[in-house]
């Protein structure tokens, strides 16, 4: 029994010091307490000023044994940036583990520490600025202001700009590292990205740039520059293999082609509106589209000016008139021109009627012309190939007169021999 208490005493402290903290029961000489906050000291004055965030549920102070250097545990802080560690009381180490990515505003603690005590940590990272403006509108901003939001970096930063003066915002307290910035679409105001002609705008096809935070924590400029846009999406339709008639089990390809007549890149939505899924089953359909329940969207945005295809691999399940394909009359930017949004290829299908208006074809006569005597050319007979049918002569009349021949001399054959009787 003495040893089981000592085993779940020990597995107790293991799972405290795993936590971070370390009972006074499992140590010796008791333990003491390390607090502090932590905080984005912007103007690296060493003081918490108003308008400075606290590092909401980041990383605090990592703690160490000072003789043995034997780590004790990483603290974190809470969503307002403050920390507790409970820790042995032994001589110990403290460090700031966030003076890798931010740059310390505030002096260490004198090491080791002993006692416990309050440490607080000022940290400082990059500001990066953010422009925002609507080409053509005298320097505007979007009548919503500018949504965008950054990503990525060592601590998974997914943050929202901050206001600034002017109507620009920034990112303010990141880490060195790599970001992904994402600009907000305005296509409900008719607004688009333009095509980016410097290196600080963000692109106007993925709404992302990627940025580099480096040590020296400078950050580089974003900028957004917006303006008036119009959307035009065209569709075109053909089928591969092309065939008059296609049977039950059959299978082709629908190649649709979206062109963008517009100004601004976007992303087409369209439907397939026949066959149905109980006429034909899509065996395959295009990697470049996502499927959901209203149709079919380009996965990418279309230039202005580029056409894409995407195929849908069909089987023929039961009878279909034809095969369309309709665009929608708002993709990201409303449709211009509609008449270009829908296109189709009447089929048939096995013993099935076209539905397209095609011209009756003409009764084969039952009379036919006599040929000329002055030609050359015969008219062909139905025959066994003989010569008889060769020379064009009608043979009924002829076999006719055979029959004719053959009665009568039957007939005179009888007479003859019913006088010698009598």
């Amino acid at each position: 029994m003495r040893n089981l208490s000592r085993a779940a005493a020990a597995c107790a402290a293991f799972t405290a010091l795993a936590a971070g903290t370390v009972p006074a029961a499992a140590q010796d000489g008791g333990t003491v307490v390390i607090e502090g906050l932590v905080w984005f000291d912007r103007n690296a004055d060493g003081k918490r000023d108003a308008g400075e965030q606290p590092l909401a549920n980041g990383r605090a102070i990592r703690v160490s044994d000072a003789a043995t250097r034997q780590d004790i545990g990483v603290f974190r802080t809470d969503a307002r940036g403050r920390y507790r560690a409970e820790v042995p009381d032994v001589p110990v180490m403290v460090y700031n583990p966030n003076a890798d990515v931010f740059r310390p505003t505030t002096k260490a603690p004198p090491q080791p520490v002993v006692g416990g005590g309050t440490v607080d940590f000022g940290l400082r990272g990059a500001d990066v600025p953010v422009l925002c403006r609507v080409e053509g509108g005298a320097g505007t901003t979007p009548p919503s202001g500018c949504p965008v939001r950054v990503t990525g970096g060592p601590l998974d930063v997914d943050r929202s700009a901050e206001p600034a003066v002017g109507g620009d915002s920034s990112f303010q307290d990141l880490p060195a590292g790599r970001y992904t910035i994402t600009a907000g679409a305005l296509f409900g105001h008719g607004l688009a990205l333009v095509r980016p002609t410097g290196g600080d705008r963000v692109d106007w096809v993925t709404y992302t740039r990627e940025i580099e935070v480096d040590h020296t924590l400078v950050g580089p400029r974003v900028e957004l520059a917006y303006g008036a846009a119009r959307g035009d999406m065209s569709y075109a339709l053909r089928l591969e293999p092309g065939r008059d008639r296609y049977a039950v089990g059959d299978e082709f390809e629908a190649v649709v082609s979206v062109t963008n007549g517009g100004t601004a890149p976007e992303r087409a939505v369209f439907a397939l509106g026949e066959p149905s899924d109980r006429q034909a089953e899509r065996v395959a359909i295009g990697d470049n589209v996502t499927a959901d329940a209203n149709g079919y969207a380009l996965e990418d945005r279309l230039l202005p000016g580029a056409t894409a295809e995407v195929r849908f691999t069909l089987r023929v399940k039961a009878p279909f008139s034809a095969v369309d394909v309709v665009g929608a009359h708002v993709n990201e930017l409303r449709d211009a021109d509609s008449s270009n949004n829908a296109a189709r290829v009447p089929v048939l299908i096995g013993d099935g009627a076209s539905t397209t208006s095609t011209t009756a074809p003409t009764a084969t006569p039952t009379a036919t012309t006599a040929p000329s005597t002055t030609g050359s050319a015969t008219v062909p007979v139905a025959g066994d190939g003989g010569d008889l049918a060769d020379t064009g002569a009608a043979p009924l009349p002829l076999f006719a007169l055979g029959g004719l021949l053959l009665g009568g001399g039957a007939l005179a054959l009888v007479a003859a021999r019913r006088r010698r009787r009598a």
